[in-house]
């Protein structure tokens, strides 16, 4: 299973500049989906709902306040459309990050999130699942082709 097949096309952006309030108005729209932080229109990190409640929770200041740059996660690249799900995965755990871009030319296309993985779970294990059965098979000393004169 390719990133494309689970994305969610269309990236909505934030000034790096804006304040943490405005940002959150624009993630309370978008139905929690991470919002692309952008300088001079260039992708510099993610702000997700957790950034937000993380700030709520360990700052007194009004969320008009805060900048978003304070509590985005800095970008951590991106993944190709094509690019393999389990591949995306490991990118994802090994910057522990729950959301990244998915680029295509260097363009955002979309966002490829925890919650995009887990609701397709079950598809993505049946996959795994064939996929080692599949390398088992090709694998085994059993299974020879013979072919006749």
């Amino acid at each position: 299973m390719q990133v494309q097949d689970i994305m969610r096309s269309g990236m909505v952006t934030v000034p790096v500049t804006a304040d943490l309030r405005t940002a959150s108005r624009k993630l309370l729209k978008r139905r929690g989906r991470p919002l692309t932080v952008t300088h001079d229109g260039e992708p510099v990190g993610l702000l997700a709902e957790y950034h937000v409640v993380k700030a709520g929770c360990l700052s007194n200041r009004p969320f008009e306040e805060i900048p978003v740059k304070k509590v985005m996660a800095r970008s951590s690249g991106s993944v190709s459309p094509t690019m393999p799900v389990r591949i995306a995965i490991k990118r994802m755990n090994r910057h522990n990050v729950s959301a990244i871009p998915v680029a295509e030319e260097l363009e955002v296309i979309g966002s490829l999130t925890i919650r995009d993985v887990a609701r397709n779970y079950h598809q993505l294990i049946d996959e795994a699942t064939t996929e080692s059965e599949l390398k088992e098979t090709w694998n085994s000393d059993d299974q020879r082709i013979e072919f006749e004169n």
